[in-house]
């Protein structure tokens, strides 16, 4: 009993300090959590020679393969320098975005291949714009362009597009 006494008393005692002497609470900053996340474009020079980064703030989402359409998204705005062009084709529309098997498949509409100016600079610099955005900013996964759906031999002539792509450091400056 005695114990219990004890206790009550030591409870009742904390309380009442809490109560009539609160601690002192620093002010501060409150920032709430973003629903935002940085990514990383790329988009070719005028010369086409190097990919030049570019950063954006998307809107945070849970599956990778919306995050992977918003960034599509992006690229398809084109860049905001004025010094940077888009290498997305005129016209071309984003079909689908998914993962399978380990690999980020990037479906393109036919566009991609009939409005392409050609020429294997361009080639790369369309191809790589995708691959090195999307793997930038997805590292776990390879990408793989379709186009209307189905696996092409090239875009426009150059670049082999039978096999999945890993970022290309070499075409960025």
């Amino acid at each position: 009993m005695k114990w219990l006494a004890i206790i009550l008393s030591i409870i009742i005692i904390a309380l009442l300090i809490v109560v009539f002497f609160p601690k002192k609470i620093e002010k501060g900053i409150f920032v709430p959590p973003s629903n935002k996340i940085k990514i990383c474009l790329f988009f070719p020079d005028d010369q086409e020679e190097y990919l030049i980064p570019e950063q954006r703030e998307i809107e945070k989402k849970e599956k990778e393969e919306t995050i992977a359409r918003f960034i599509i998204d992006e690229l398809f705005k084109g860049p905001s320098q004025e010094s940077l062009h888009s290498a997305i084709p005129e016209g071309t529309k984003l079909r689908e975005v998914y993962i399978y098997d380990g690999v980020l498949y990037v479906d393109l509409s036919q566009e991609v291949s009939k409005n392409h100016p050609g020429g294997s600079a361009a080639e790369i610099a369309t191809i790589f714009s995708i691959v090195n955005t999307l793997t930038f900013n997805l590292p776990q996964y390879p990408v793989k362009i379709l186009i209307s759906g189905k696996e092409q031999e090239t875009l426009a002539g150059h670049i082999s597009l039978e096999e999945a792509f890993i970022f290309n450091k070499d075409v960025v400056k």
